[in-house]
């Protein structure tokens, strides 16, 4: 039975499980259905960055942009929304996006959630992409899932001798769901005896934030050693 589309977008019916590396725990959700299904693609443009002394969007060689959040490019959206154009506050929804960022030579980093280190090596080597660290990063491509309530930013570094003039795309699909809180179904859905479609983010380090508690009344994501017990 087919998850996902050709797009890799989760089809209206379909099961979406979310895994935080950090917690070893899971949110699951049924697509009930997907609200901008056939116009999924987005033209941003370059990066929300400008350097001094350069054109928008232009990353100087061999350097950072520092953090940034993708600023809506629509000022219709206002106050909170447009400083960030992912962050929403609705609980019966989610946005799975499909980022590029061209090109292919920047180093690029996230942060989730925002200002957290982005990840380790062996638990105790720490990411530092503000020096363009050798691990860590995408280049271009990278897929995510946006939930309700959570900030989250981006680095990108230019290692390179030359200036780099960026390009952003999104290809994403914006769902409406409903939380699965049945305890069989979470561990069917993990051990992959239902059709789901799996997606790891890049949450590698515990954080404390109340966009678990404010968009689904949990603290943290729901434990794999609860759910799955003895098995």
């Amino acid at each position: 039975m087919r998850v996902v589309d050709e797009k890799g977008f989760v089809l209206e019916g379909g099961n979406l499980l979310l895994y935080f590396p950090a917690f070893n725990g899971i949110l699951c959700y049924k697509v009930i259905s997907r609200r901008n299904k056939g116009f999924e693609e987005l033209a941003y443009g370059p990066l929300p960055y400008t350097a001094s002394g350069h054109a928008a969007g232009v990353v100087p060689a061999n350097s950072t942009t520092g953090e940034y959040k993708f600023n809506w490019i629509d000022t219709r959206r206002r106050g909170h929304e447009y400083t960030n154009m992912f962050y929403f506050e609705d609980s019966d929804t989610l946005l799975h996006v499909f980022m590029t960022i061209k090109p292919y030579m920047l180093r690029n980093y996230i942060h989730y959630p925002e200002t957290l280190t982005p990840l380790s090596y062996i638990k105790d080597v720490t990411n530092t992409p503000d020096t363009g660290d050798d691990f860590g990063f995408f280049r271009e491509n990278f897929e995510i899932v946006y939930i309700p309530y959570l900030e989250c930013s981006f680095e990108t570094y230019n290692k390179t001798n030359i200036d780099l003039k960026t390009f952003v795309k999104f290809v994403y699909a914006e769902y409406e769901v409903e939380l699965i809180q049945d305890t069989e179904t979470m561990r069917k859905l993990w051990l992959e005896q239902q059709p789901v479609k799996k997606i790891t983010l890049p949450a590698y380090t515990s954080f404390r934030t109340d966009a678990f508690r404010r968009a689904y009344d949990i603290e943290y994501p729901y434990s794999l050693d609860t759910i799955l017990g003895g098995v």
